[in-house]
C-alpha cells in the first residue's frame, strides 16, 4: 500500500516527485534559468540526426515552435527538471520531423501510398478511451499503432523493411522511456497502464 507521505493527491497539487527530482530542482534555483530556444533546439536536432532540412518550407514549422516556446516561458511554470524533460521531449519530434522529410525525399512513393480511413479515439481521462481504443485494434484487419510507433514514428535511414519490433531500436528507446517514466511518475502507472508493446 502507498503510504500518505508519498501519496498523489486527487487533484495533482502534490504530485509524488523522486528525491533525484526535488535535489535537481533545488539545486536549479542557484543558477539563473535559460529558456528554451528555437535555433538551439533546432541546431541541436540536426547535429543528432546529420541532416538540415525538416520540410520544403521551414517556416511552416518555425512558427508555431516559436509559439509554444514562447508559451513555455510565459505560462507554464516549469520546474528546472520539467524543462529538461520539455527540452528532449522538443528534440526528439524535431529528430523524427527530419527523418521523416528524408524518407520522403528518398521514397517519394510514400506520399502516394493509399491510407484506410482513420479512426481517431479521443476523450476526457478515465473515461475508458484506452479499453476502447485497445478493443478497437483487436478487430480483424485493423492496424493499430503500438505505443513505441508513436513515440517515434519515422525510423533511422537505415531501416529496412522487415525489421522485427525487437530489432527496431526505436522498441528499445520507448520501452526504457516508459521504465523512466515509471520512476518518475509510479502513481501515474496506476491510474493509466501505459506499455510500448500495445496501442
Amino acid at each position: 500500500m502507498t503510504s500518505l507521505a508519498r501519496e498523489t493527491s486527487r487533484d495533482y497539487t502534490r504530485p509524488h516527485r523522486p528525491a533525484f527530482v526535488r535535489l535537481w530542482n533545488g539545486l536549479a534555483k542557484l543558477t539563473p534559468d535559460r529558456p528554451l530556444g528555437a535555433d538551439a533546439l533546432i541546431a541541436t536536432a540536426r547535429r543528432a540526426e546529420q541532416l538540415e532540412r525538416f520540410d520544403q518550407d521551414e517556416a511552416e514549422f518555425r512558427l508555431p515552435l516559436d509559439r509554444m516556446l514562447d508559451a513555455l516561458a510565459r505560462e507554464a511554470q516549469l520546474s528546472a527538471f520539467g524543462k529538461v524533460m520539455t527540452r528532449e521531449k522538443l528534440l526528439g519530434s524535431l529528430r523524427v520531423r527530419l527523418r521523416a522529410q528524408a524518407w520522403f525525399e528518398r521514397v517519394p512513393e510514400i506520399r502516394a501510398t493509399p491510407l484506410a480511413r482513420p479512426i481517431f479515439v479521443t476523450g476526457l481521462q478515465r473515461s475508458g478511451t484506452t479499453l476502447l481504443q485497445r478493443m478497437l485494434a483487436q478487430l480483424p484487419g485493423a492496424r493499430a499503432i503500438d505505443a513505441w510507433e508513436a513515440f517515434e514514428p519515422a525510423p533511422e535511414l537505415d531501416w529496412r523493411p522487415g525489421t522485427t519490433r525487437d530489432a527496431d531500436p526505436r522498441f528499445a528507446r520507448a520501452r526504457r522511456a516508459e521504465q523512466w517514466m515509471q520512476r518518475l511518475s509510479p502513481d501515474l502507472f496506476a491510474v493509466h497502464p501505459m506499455d510500448a508493446r500495445a496501442p
